[in-house]
């Protein structure tokens, strides 16, 4: 995570990397930590890298860790996914309600940074929309 971190960063990988990593990464989800995989995705999004199988198991995987995402995470996730052009609806919709529930636990910033990426990649959530407004 941390050396395609770096090279999202230089914004330049070496030839093949995106593919070898998006093939091996998704059996070993469930050993990174949350700023891992928030780390990965959003250094494949500034490459403009990713398959679609990759995206949907990393996607089916953060969907089954929505608790352990802080603001940041799920933040950058999400504005990752916008860059990718990938709607992964269950997680997004996943994200969406676990904000509607603590909007007490985010800043201005982290909520506006969220809805920008939903709002770039077409999604509407009424129950976050509600809880804003209420």
């Amino acid at each position: 995570a941390n050396a395609m971190y770096g090279f999202a960063r230089m914004a330049a990988s070496p030839p093949g990397l995106a593919e070898e990593l998006c093939a091996a990464v998704p059996a070993r989800l469930a050993d990174f930590k949350p700023q891992e995989l928030s780390n990965t995705i959003y250094a494949l999004a500034v490459l403009r890298e990713g398959t679609g199988a990759f995206l949907g198991a990393f996607c089916d995987h953060a969907s089954s860790r929505l608790g352990e995402f802080n603001e940041q995470n799920v933040s950058n996730i999400v504005y990752s996914l916008a860059l990718l052009d990938f709607a992964h609806e269950p997680l997004l919709g996943g994200f969406a309600d676990g904000i509607a529930g603590s909007l007490g636990e985010f800043t201005a910033q982290g909520l506006a940074n969220v809805l920008y990426g939903m709002g770039l990649l077409g999604f509407r959530h009424d129950g976050l929309l509600h809880a804003l407004c209420a």
